[in-house]
């Protein structure tokens, strides 16, 4: 989605917990270990002829320098500055969940 500010992530390969993905990414997309916490919650969207389901978790940086490889940007926000972002609309949907549990 060009242009648009979204949670990193990406696809499940096989054999692979939602957990395990989500660490995998965050160290091939930023260079970084992380441990995964809290389930957040989940949004889907559909998009003709696939639909997509996001998951969100809370995550504490264990180790490594961000180091962008498959982004232009990065930044570390409070959540009461999310709404000043343009978020993807499975992105904005977790949004809501956060900031209704701040």
């Amino acid at each position: 989605m060009a242009d648009k500010w979204e949670f990193p992530g990406g696809e499940i390969e096989p054999n692979e917990t939602p957990e395990e993905c989500l660490k995998r990414e965050l160290f091939e997309e930023f260079g970084i270990d992380v441990e995964v916490g809290e389930f957040i919650g989940s949004s889907r969207v559909l998009r003709s002829p696939h639909s997509i389901e996001l998951m969100a978790y809370r995550v504490s940086h264990i180790s490594g320098e961000f180091k962008l490889s498959a982004h232009e940007e990065t930044r570390w926000v409070l959540p009461s500055e999310l709404n000043g972002y343009d978020f993807t609309e499975a992105d904005r949907m977790i949004i809501k969940k956060l900031l209704s549990r701040v």
